[in-house]
């Protein structure tokens, strides 16, 4: 049987437009939230189990990847390969969150923690998604910005990470760079990863930050006092572990 005929008997008569701040849309966050405590849970009461879980949430972000592009596939069977790429800012992050935990550095760490709670967490709450429940591109979308957001926060309630002071700096040059980077290749092929050509058709912060391509600027004063803010839980355990290390 054709693949777009066993599309069209499995989801052409539930393909629904999704809604922001619908049913649907609170279900899965909730249960983001609530799979994301589980975690963090677990291993603050049981601190031996760290090593695999980090493993394994590691495993999961990097299947995210293939995982996505399999979802788009089964809910529109003539998706273009442009529209595959894994090239969204959320694709690039669930790298990064699985290199800071196969290779916990602290600029993977840094651009995991203030990136994911930054970028991906207003995708989460302002979704640019075009299907509903039970949509394939649904479970997707909400499985591969949670398990980066709880990446992030894994890092801090789980591992006891402490960002450094450049930690903050570190993330918004890494988010500029991905914005140079990719505005070039959406300009040649017409593309719109990062949304530096505009901004997404659904709700986004983006759209109260001025006209493209001014938003690309003023988002970055926003971005900077969101780091700021995401950066203050550290400071105090910064000025502990320097004041022990100058009575040493």
């Amino acid at each position: 049987m054709p693949t777009i005929e066993l599309n069209q008997i499995l989801f052409a008569s539930t393909l629904t437009t999704f809604q922001q701040f619908g049913l649907s849309h609170f279900a899965a966050v909730a249960i983001c939230l609530l799979c994301g405590a589980a975690v963090i849970m677990t291993v603050r009461r049981h601190p031996t189990h760290e090593r695999s879980i980090s493993r394994l949430l590691g495993i999961l972000s990097l299947a995210a990847l293939p995982g996505s592009i399999l979802a788009t596939l089964a809910t529109e069977p003539d998706a273009t390969w442009q529209e595959l790429l894994p090239l969204h800012f959320c694709d690039i992050m669930l790298i990064v969150a699985a290199i800071s935990l196969f290779y916990p550095s602290q600029a993977a760490c840094s651009c995991t923690y203030f990136c994911s709670l930054a970028a991906t967490t207003q995708a989460l709450i302002t979704p640019s998604l075009q299907y509903d429940f039970p949509a394939p591109v649904y479970f997707s979308f909400f499985f591969c910005h949670g398990i980066v957001v709880l990446i992030a926060l894994y890092h801090p309630l789980a591992r006891h990470w402490v960002s450094p002071e450049t930690g903050k700096y570190i993330s918004q040059l890494f988010g500029i760079l991905y914005l140079i980077t990719i505005h070039p290749i959406n300009m040649a092929f017409g593309f719109n990863f990062g949304f530096t050509m505009h901004p997404p058709s659904s709700a986004s912060i983006l759209t109260l930050l001025g006209a493209w391509p001014w938003y690309m600027f003023t988002m970055q004063i926003p971005a900077f006092i969101i780091f700021y803010l995401l950066d203050l839980p550290f400071r105090r355990q910064r000025t502990k572990r320097s004041s022990v290390s100058m009575k040493k």
